[in-house]
């Protein structure tokens, strides 16, 4: 329980530094495609920044101008149903984009609202254990008295949930009421109108009525993207099915990323490579890591070195980079050496931004985040001037809205 609830925690905590790639002085950063933080899409939405300043913390706009006085011991989430999650006065609340508390809780760990409800969990000081449940967006309160050994957040209407007792798991509906009732080892949220669940030693996928459309047959799963695939394991090897259940990509991958693009990254268990949507291998597997495909490019390393390949494969900047991002409105972040400061690149590998800033983040509307050599944050234009002064302790790009 305390693993679980400490991952939580830890998952909220980490929401703190997500606005600021990894570069700098420090180990390489040479994660996995498949652990990879991609990019978020914004879709032209409105971009804040929860910031720090004193030891108090707020959200700004754009220009800087403060939209929630910084008041708060944290700011934890991004936006979701127009609530946030944040402390104050050594308590978690949800609070609206004007600052005002909407949700007072007693809970140790608060979860973003999805569907109107969202998951919690409670310190039990008595025992030291945690107990889990929901809250209810419109009430503020528990949805049900039912205490629950585990819970993940709501997808489609429902949120898993695990028995406190059988430890079998189920889904439960905002109103309190169960959907499903627990009955299985292990499960997972419904996306495209299907949830993965463990029974009897294999994976499958069911539909809202706990009917099997995809009989239990795997080892491990992921869930269905928004593309109507989803990566299924067997014998150590991954590949894809549909929503039907028919294999779309054999497994035979010992890694399998998402498709980005219509590209998905794979590694077959000597090196990194890239496929098409048929199978059909784009990068023959040949480099030490490879980020997903954004605007066009991936972000290849080999050597100890980065630069980038097009969709057809071909290097179009040389591996000659400690460190890249990968590309968002035409630029990527790049580190030449361990001892260097970053800057930016355009898609023809030429220096947009000079090297001046430790940090940065993905831009924006124009915008990114960074990290000035006094080790402050700010927000820099395409020019690389800040323009949002770098004052801020820590920075956070968010979707203020739509």
């Amino acid at each position: 329980m305390k693993k679980i609830c400490r991952i939580l925690c830890a998952a909220l905590a980490a929401l703190m530094c997500v606005s600021v790639i990894g570069c700098g002085k420090k180990k390489q950063n040479n994660k996995k495609a498949s652990e990879y933080d991609y990019m978020s899409q914004y879709d032209g939405g409105t971009i804040g920044y929860i910031v720090s300043e004193e030891g108090k913390y707020g959200i700004i706009d754009a220009k800087g101008n403060y939209i929630v006085e910084p008041t708060f011991e944290r700011i934890f989430s991004t936006l979701s149903e127009n609530l946030l999650i944040a402390q104050k006065d050594q308590k978690l609340v949800y609070i609206d984009m004007k600052g005002n508390v909407i949700i007072e809780t007693d809970a140790d760990v608060l979860d973003e609202f999805y569907d109107g409800a969202a998951a919690c969990c409670y310190l039990q000081k008595d025992t030291e254990t945690y107990t889990y449940s929901y809250i209810s967006k419109t009430t503020g309160a528990p949805i049900n008295d039912t205490v629950y050994y585990s819970t993940k957040a709501f997808s489609e209407g429902c949120g898993v949930c695990c028995d406190n007792e059988t430890h079998l798991y189920g889904y439960v509906k905002a109103d309190g009421k169960y959907l499903i009732k627990p009955q299985y080892q292990a499960a997972g949220s419904f996306h495209s109108g299907l949830a993965p669940v463990y029974a009897n030693g294999k994976w499958g996928f069911i539909n809202k009525d706990g009917t099997f459309v995809i009989a239990p047959a795997y080892d491990n799963v992921s869930v269905f993207g928004d593309d109507g695939l989803c990566r299924v394991c067997i014998d150590k090897k991954w590949g894809y099915i549909d929503t039907t259940g028919k294999t779309v990509i054999e497994p035979r991958y010992t890694e399998l990323n998402e498709f980005s693009e219509g590209y998905a990254v794979v590694y077959d268990g000597t090196a990194y490579g890239v496929i098409d949507k048929t199978g059909k291998y784009i990068i023959e597997p040949a480099y030490d890591n490879i980020y997903p495909c954004s605007e066009g490019y991936f972000a290849v390393f080999k050597d100890g070195k980065w630069g980038f390949a097009d969709t057809a494969g071909k290097i179009v900047i040389d591996l000659s980079y400690y460190f890249v991002s990968s590309f968002s409105e035409g630029v990527a972040l790049v580190q030449k050496d361990v001892d260097s400061l970053c800057g930016y690149i355009d898609k023809t590998g030429k220096q947009v931004i000079a090297p001046s800033i430790k940090t940065g983040g993905y831009f924006r509307n124009g915008l990114a985040v960074a990290q000035s050599t006094d080790e402050l944050y700010g927000v820099i234009d395409k020019t690389g001037s800040f323009a949002v002064p770098a004052k801020y302790t820590s920075i956070i790009e968010i979707l203020i809205e739509k």
